[in-house]
This record gives C-alpha cells, structure tokens and sequence, in this order.
C-alpha cells in the first residue's frame, strides 16, 4: 500500500518562467519515510527556479511544529527549498481538535493576493483557496475555446481529452 501521493503539472509559458503545481497527500503512517520522500520532490521542484505551487493533506499539523518533531522538520524542509504555507488557519475541525494539516505552498509569497479557508460542512475538512497575481497580459481574443459536447459520445469525448489538441487549449489560458 502506498504511503504518500503526489502529482504534478508543469505549465510551459512563452516568454516567462515556466509553472510547477504539485498535488500531494500522506496518510496517516510513515511521517519519516513522507518526509524523505517529499525532500525528494521539493529538491527537484525548487532547481528549476521557476514558482511552485504544491497543494494538499499532509496530516502533519503545522499547529503543533513547536511541540511535534514530524511537524518541525517539514516545516524546516518546506524553508529550505523556500517554500512557505500560505494558509496559517486551521483546516479541519474534529469534535475537540483543530489541525493544520492541508495547505499550499509557495515559493514566491509576494505573488500570492490572497488565501485562506472556505469554511463549510460538507466534511470536516476545509476547502482552501490561494489566488496569485499574474504577469500575463490580456489580450483582446478570447482566452479559451469552447466545445459542445453534448450529442457526442463519452468515447469521442475522452478521445479528444487525451488529444494535444484538448492540452493545448488548457495551456493556451496561461500564455
């Protein structure tokens, strides 16, 4: 059974620095073996020098980063490859516990406009949300295309999903 989960998306951008996003989550053993792991990830990720962006549940409770060992040294980790929470607010709320376990990590702070929960009770989880200033231009074309889907096939749908075509017009918003 595997520990820990990741994704990731790099985002190719003409004429500015490309984008890493990183989408991860621990389950509730092996903080040691996580740790490791994602040191692993931040190093690759941070020697690109382009911003990064990892999102996700740790289960390691930023609250507790003074009296837990686990939550320390990923919070010094996270430091070393400058990587900073964007969300200082508990995430999940449990009878008579409060943790911070689900964040998104930057690299570039001062590009960050604004983030924070969105506090619901759907699960006792909370959503988060990190909005970043961007550098792009707008353009007086639209930024996307649009498809109609709706007469055809879930097998033509997911054709054109896995074509570059249906790649290149999500990269095609960030250009």
């Amino acid at each position: 059974m595997k520990r820990f989960k990741h994704y990731g998306l790099k985002f190719f951008l003409k004429n500015k620095k490309n984008i890493t996003c990183g989408v991860i989550y621990r389950h509730h053993n092996s903080p040691d073996r996580f740790q490791e792991y994602f040191n692993e990830i931040n190093e690759r990720f941070s020697s690109t020098g382009n911003p990064i962006y990892i999102m996700g549940d740790t289960n390691l409770d930023l609250l507790k980063c003074q009296t837990s060992s686990f939550s320390h040294d990923f919070l010094l980790s996270l430091q070393s490859c400058y990587l900073i929470p964007t969300i200082d607010k508990p995430t999940r709320i449990h009878r008579t516990s409060v943790t911070l376990i689900d964040n998104t990590f930057v690299n570039n702070p001062d590009q960050v406009y604004a983030s924070g929960n969105i506090i619901t009770d759907v699960s006792n989880h909370f959503s988060q949300f990190c909005f970043i200033t961007s550098e792009l231009e707008k353009n007086s074309q639209s930024l996307y295309q649009k498809h109609d889907f709706s007469r055809l096939s879930i097998d033509t749908f997911n054709r054109f999903k896995s074509s570059k075509v249906f790649i290149y017009h999500i990269l095609d918003i960030y250009e």
